[in-house]
């Protein structure tokens, strides 16, 4: 009895264990992360006009820190949000009512921040989330894809 109590735990231990290390490695193939060879500031400009060059729309360049540090809160260094919107795929996506529901992830984000002494820009990883929507949405999202793609060339181009 108690060898199969021990096996019993043993294995809700091992499939917590690997159930854990997929939900760690899923969540960081969420996102996708560069490294800019360009100064905080430079990437920042540089990310900007990539999107408005590539037919964006930046909604909004917000200094993170300087919200926390107005509430009192201890600086978290150089970090900026970026919202970044195209109007004809955000249309093409919510002129279908089974698809309202994706507005909860626009406008797109952007994450350019400074760490370990190195730029790095930060979006969500589209390609690889689209594979979990319909057809119709995989298809646009490819767009969304794409181009976020065509707008960090940017940051090879030094």
């Amino acid at each position: 009895m108690r060898l199969i109590q021990g096996m019993v735990v043993g294995a809700v231990v091992a499939a917590l264990a690997i159930y854990m290390t997929m939900m760690s490695v899923a969540g960081d193939m969420m996102f996708v992360e560069r490294v800019s060879p360009y100064s905080y500031e430079e990437t920042i400009a540089k990310v900007k006009q990539s999107y408005l060059d590539n037919g964006w729309q930046v909604l909004s360049v917000k200094d993170s820190n300087e919200g926390f540090v107005k509430k009192g809160k201890a600086s978290v260094g150089k970090i900026t949000n970026m919202k970044v919107c195209a109007d004809e795929i955000a249309y093409e996506l919510l002129k279908n009512d089974a698809n309202k529901h994706i507005i909860t992830m626009m406008p797109c984000g952007v994450g350019i921040y400074e760490k370990g002494g190195k730029v790095y820009v930060a979006t969500m990883n589209v390609g690889m989330m689209k594979g979990m929507m319909s057809p119709e949405v995989e298809t646009i999202m490819g767009r969304v894809a794409a181009d976020t793609d065509k707008v960090m060339q940017v940051l090879a181009k030094r």
